[in-house]
Order: C-alpha cells, then sequence, then structure tokens
C-alpha cells in the first residue's frame, strides 16, 4: 500500500488477493458503483464488493490512513478484519478519523473466488461455499457493517447500502435516471451477467 501510495497517481486503490478473479463484464460494473456511490453518498470511506481481503475500495486520500493502522494493529487482528474495523469506525480511533462518512456495501459479488487454502483456517475450504459472481453479499459471507441488507433496501432497484430516501433524493437531483435503475434490468444494457448458466441482462 505504502509503495502504491508513494510511487503511482490514482483515484482509487481496490484490495485484491491471489485467489480472486474479475467476474465476467467486471470493470463496467466497478465504473457504475464507482459513480453510484459517490451520487448517493458523496464522500465515503470505503466500498465493499467481495469478501475477506478483496474487493474493498479505498479512495487515494485514504490509504496511507489504514496503511498505518494496518501497522499498527496488525498483532492484534487479521487484515480483513482490521479493514472492517477501520473503515465501520469500530474504535474511538477508527470512529474519529471516519466522521460522518459512509462505508458502501454493493449488492452483487463482483469477484469469483478459486481459492482453497485460507491462512485463517486450517481446513481446506470450498469455493462454492463463498458467494459466487452477482450473488448478493449479505451476512455471514461480510460483516453485518458492511452487508447489503434488503431490509433496508426493498426496491429491486437498490444496489447500494445504505440506501437511505436522503441518498437517493440527492441522487435523483443530480441524475434523473439515478434513482430508478436496475442493474440486472437495465443499466446498462449492453452488460450482461453471467452467473452459473443463468445469463441476466
Amino acid at each position: 500500500m505504502r509503495y502504491v501510495d508513494s510511487v503511482y497517481e490514482y483515484e482509487y486503490f481496490l484490495f485484491m488477493e491471489d485467489d480472486f478473479e474479475m467476474c465476467v463484464n467486471g470493470f463496467d460494473v466497478i465504473r457504475y458503483l464507482l459513480n453510484r456511490a459517490r451520487l448517493y453518498h458523496g464522500d465515503w470511506i470505503a466500498i465493499r464488493a467481495s469478501f475477506g481481503l478483496n474487493g474493498v475500495f479505498l479512495s487515494q486520500k485514504d490509504v496511507s490512513a489504514l496503511a498505518n493502522y494496518f501497522e499498527k494493529n496488525q498483532k492484534r487482528r487479521p487484515p480483513d478484519h482490521l479493514v472492517v474495523e477501520w473503515y465501520a469506525g469500530e474504535t474511538n480511533e477508527t470512529s474519529a478519523y471516519k466522521g460522518n462518512r459512509v462505508n458502501i456495501g454493493f449488492r452483487f459479488n463482483i469477484f469469483n473466488h478459486i481459492g482453497t487454502v485460507s491462512t485463517l483456517r486450517a481446513k481446506e475450504q470450498k469455493s462454492n461455499a463463498y458467494p459466487g459472481c452477482w450473488e448478493e453479499l449479505t451476512v455471514p459471507a461480510v460483516f453485518q457493517v458492511e452487508a447489503w441488507n434488503s431490509k433496508d433496501c426493498p426496491d429491486d432497484d437498490d444496489d447500494i447500502w445504505p440506501c437511505t430516501w436522503t441518498a437517493k433524493a440527492k441522487c435523483a437531483s443530480i441524475n434523473d435516471n439515478c434513482a430508478v435503475v436496475n442493474l440486472k434490468k437495465s443499466l446498462p444494457k449492453r452488460i450482461r451477467f453471467e452467473h452459473k448458466g443463468t445469463v441476466w441482462s
């Protein structure tokens, strides 16, 4: 993280583990997700779009702060737990840093897990035990504080959490189509989501 932050010019940072692969049309969805997150919540602190230490988006301005937090707390918890603790503001330190910024949970998993060995679990893991491409990111695959919640977001066209009416109204005031888009059905039509033999369009 420190190397990337010191060498490259970038706007967003994405955590990826080496046993994940991007789902079909993932780049199109990432562009859509980052734009929708900005419209809904403005200055967000993180976006969860997969599980483990994979599929977490940060803004460039937050990378150094998280690197410092990792270094300070690495003996206490594994990094995929620390990152959630950090962006969810679960300690006094992280809550003060986060302020009123929102951590966002994307509805759909955009990375396919292909690994079977975990550094956190002794037993070999089955890849199909985790959410596959375009499956919803709910508890227990991710923590409650970052999970897609259909009770909070009952509209079929919702795909980012939190999905408050205030956020929707703000988004709609900027973009007339923002609050009525259904990712699976209509945004954009050229994207086709392929999951377990089923094609969504």
